[in-house]
C-alpha cells in the first residue's frame, strides 16, 4: 500500500512541499533522486522566502540656493528696493511733467514698469504701465546685476559724458535701496559709447536684465492717481482739442496760482478719476468757470508717494 503524504505547513501559502520518493523504489534510487533534485529545489525544502525588497532610488540632492551677493535686502516682500528714474533732455513737456519711474522693484520680485509710448497723437493721456512677477531665476540676474554695478557701495555719483559733446540728452537715476539706506548713481546720457566709466555698461546691463523681464509683463492699473494741474499753458492745436468738464474735487482756485501743483488722490476719488483719465489725451482741455486747464495725470505704483521733485 503506497503511503499518502499530507501537505506541509507551508501550501496553505503555495509554497513547494518537498518530495519524498516511495519505499519501495529502494536506498539508491533516493540516493540518485535526491542529488539529482538537490541544485533544483535548493531552499524549496527550508521555510518559504519573504519577497525581494527593491530600495527606493535616492533623491538627487537638491541645487544649492545662489550665492547671497550681500544686498541686505528687507524681509518685507512689498519694500521698494530699486527705482530707475529718467529726466530731463529735450522731449515735450507732456512727456516730461509727472512722468513715473522706468522700473520699480520690490524685494518680493515684483517689477511695475513704464511701458511703450504708443505710436499715436495725441497720445492718452495716462502712460502705458505694466507689472510682472519676475522669476526665481529673473531675481538671480537682477541681484547679480546690482551688486555688480555696485549698488549697495553707490554713494549718489553723477556720472557725465566725459568729451562733453553730448547736448539735451536725458539723465538716468538708479537708487538701490536696502537695509543701510538708500544708495544712488546717475548717468547723464546713458547708452552713449562714448562713456569711459566702468560702471555704465554694467548699469546698462542691469537696465537690460528689467527690460527683458517686461516680455511677460501685463498692463497695470493701479488704484492711486497723480495729477499735475497746468496753468497758462497755451492752447493744443484745434483738429486734437477735445473739452470736458472739470473732474477733480478740489476748485482749481485752492491751488496755486501759475505754474504746476501737484496731487494725489487714493480709493474711490482715485477709481473714478482714472477712469474719468482713460479716454482723455494730452490735448483734452479741462474746464472751470470759462478756464481751460491741462492735466497730466498716471497711476502710482505701490509704495510710491507722488509727486516726486527733480
Amino acid at each position: 500500500m503506497t503511503e499518502t503524504q499530507s501537505p506541509g505547513p507551508d501550501a496553505s501559502r503555495g509554497s513547494f512541499t518537498c518530495p519524498r520518493p516511495a519505499p519501495r523504489l529502494g536506498r539508491v534510487l533516493a540516493t540518485v533522486l535526491g542529488v539529482f533534485l538537490a541544485g533544483a529545489l535548493a531552499g524549496g525544502c527550508d521555510d518559504a522566502a519573504g519577497p525581494t525588497i527593491t530600495p527606493p532610488p535616492v533623491a538627487p540632492t537638491p541645487d544649492p540656493p545662489p550665492p547671497d551677493p550681500g544686498l541686505r535686502l528687507p524681509d518685507d516682500p512689498g519694500a521698494v528696493i530699486l527705482e530707475i528714474w529718467t529726466g530731463g533732455g529735450f522731449v515735450p513737456i507732456e512727456f516730461a511733467v509727472g512722468a513715473p519711474p522706468t522700473h520699480w522693484l520690490t524685494a518680493g520680485g515684483t517689477l511695475y514698469s513704464a511701458g511703450p509710448i504708443l505710436e499715436l497723437w495725441p497720445p492718452f493721456l495716462l502712460p502705458n504701465l505694466l507689472v510682472t512677477e519676475l522669476s526665481d531665476e529673473q531675481q538671480t540676474a537682477v541681484h547679480a546685476a546690482i551688486a555688480a554695478a555696485g549698488l549697495p557701495d553707490a554713494s549718489g555719483d553723477l556720472i557725465r559724458e566725459p568729451t562733453g559733446l553730448l547736448v539735451d540728452a536725458s539723465t538716468t537715476e538708479v537708487v538701490f535701496r536696502n537695509l543701510d539706506g538708500d544708495h544712488s548713481v546717475s548717468v547723464y546720457g546713458l547708452g552713449a559709447r562714448s562713456h569711459t566709466d566702468p560702471r555704465v555698461p554694467l548699469l546698462e546691463a542691469l537696465l537690460d536684465e528689467l527690460g527683458g523681464a517686461t516680455e511677460q509683463a501685463v498692463p497695470y492699473r493701479g488704484n492711486r492717481v497723480q495729477v499735475i494741474v497746468g496753468f497758462g499753458m497755451g492752447l493744443p492745436d484745434p483738429q486734437y482739442r477735445n473739452d470736458r468738464p472739470w473732474p477733480l474735487p478740489d476748485p482749481p482756485e485752492a491751488m496755486p496760482d501759475g505754474g504746476f501743483a501737484c496731487l494725489v488722490f487714493e480709493e474711490d476719488t482715485a477709481l473714478q478719476l482714472l477712469e474719468e483719465f482713460r479716454s482723455a489725451n494730452i490735448a483734452t482741455l479741462w474746464h472751470w468757470n470759462g478756464e481751460a486747464i491741462y492735466l497730466f495725470a498716471r497711476a502710482l505704483f505701490p509704495g510710491e508717494p507722488g509727486c516726486r521733485e527733480g
